[in-house]
């Protein structure tokens, strides 16, 4: 099930509505890779999706067709 969105992200994502090529901060990855070439950047999850409920969260990262690797994280109380 999809996690809530936190309110910093709800405001960005409104703020690229408006302005689709504009970019404040965070993480973003920008760059031609090779095939099977890597890429590694931090992304604080935790800004754009609420993860103070203890339990097991699992992260996909998307771009286009393409998709990151899946992580598990575990929140505990």
């Amino acid at each position: 099930m999809p996690v809530a969105e936190t309110e910093d992200a709800k405001n960005e994502n409104a703020k690229k509505m408006k302005e689709p090529r504009g970019y404040d901060g965070g993480s973003i990855i920008n760059a031609s890779l090779p095939p099977h070439g890597t890429e590694t950047d931090i992304i604080a999850v935790d800004a754009y999706r609420d993860m103070t409920q203890p339990g097991k969260y699992t992260i996909q990262l998307q771009q286009g067709k393409v998709k990151s690797n899946i992580a598990t994280v575990t929140v505990t109380p």
